[in-house]
């Protein structure tokens, strides 16, 4: 392999008030929804995936995924186990034909 005549260049430096620079907060779910979902869900997973679920509602699920649009309201949001949450986004075709995610909210 031959050798380089001159020593490699380098790029300049991003400017730092580029890396200073900070990501939006992300929003959280309001304290009053999460209790709405938890109480009607009583504490239980409410996909149900059969062969996954693992019975207890551990995370709250966006039906309409905030990327997509979705809120923070109770009307799409499920209570749902690890391993169902897992496979839901793991499996979306499915889960949407499981009524478990929706492409957009509906009005």
């Amino acid at each position: 392999m031959p050798r380089r005549k001159a020593p490699l260049k380098r790029s300049p430096m991003a400017p730092r008030d580029n890396l200073l620079r900070r990501k939006p907060a992300k929003q959280s779910i309001p304290k009053r929804v999460r209790i709405e979902v938890a109480t009607r869900s009583l504490g239980f997973c409410e996909a149900r995936v059969p062969g996954v679920c693992t019975g207890n509602g551990e995370h709250l699920h966006h039906v309409v995924l905030r990327s997509r649009g979705g809120r923070h309201l109770a009307s799409n949001l499920l209570h749902v186990c690890n391993a169902d949450h897992r496979w839901i986004h793991h499996h979306p075709a499915e889960a949407t034909r499981l009524g478990l995610m929706a492409a957009r909210e509906t009005t």
